[in-house]
C-alpha cells in the first residue's frame, strides 16, 4: 500500500512538473485584433487602423486630415502593451509610440520635422 501511495505522489508530482506555467503576464497576443483610433496635433490630425498580429506585429494605415495623405504603419508591440509603429519612411513619417491595456491605447506621436502630437485607440 505503501508504495502504491509513492507511485501516485510522483506521478502527481511529475504531471503537475510538466504543465507549463505563464505566469510572465500578457503576450502580445493579447493585443491581437483589429485597433482604429485618431491623431492629433498642432499642425497634423487624422486616423488610423492597424492590425495586431499573434507575435505582436503591427501593420495598417494612418491618414492625414490636412495632408489627404495615407500612410502604411510598421511595427510592434511587446507582452506589457508597450507599442512603437511607424507610418511611412523613417525620413517622411512619423512614430507613434505609447501603451495599450484592455481595449483602448493612447501615447504621442512625432515625425522628423518636429510635428508632434498625441493619439488614442480601441480595439475593434
Amino acid at each position: 500500500m505503501k508504495s502504491a501511495f509513492v507511485v501516485v505522489i510522483l506521478c502527481a508530482f511529475f504531471c503537475m512538473s510538466c504543465k507549463k506555467n505563464n505566469t510572465n503576464g500578457p503576450q502580445p497576443s493579447s493585443f491581437q485584433g483589429v485597433w482604429k483610433g485618431t491623431y492629433t496635433g498642432s499642425t497634423d490630425n487624422g486616423s488610423f487602423q492597424v492590425n495586431v498580429a499573434a507575435d505582436g506585429k503591427v501593420t495598417g494605415t494612418a491618414t492625414s486630415i490636412v495632408l489627404s495623405q495615407t500612410w502604411n504603419a510598421d511595427g510592434a508591440v511587446v507582452s506589457s502593451g508597450q507599442i512603437t509603429a511607424t507610418f511611412g519612411t523613417a525620413t517622411s513619417g512619423a512614430t507613434f509610440s505609447g501603451i495599450l491595456s484592455g481595449n483602448t491605447g493612447s501615447g504621442t506621436w512625432v515625425n522628423t520635422s518636429a510635428h508632434n502630437g498625441t493619439w488614442t485607440g480601441t480595439k475593434q
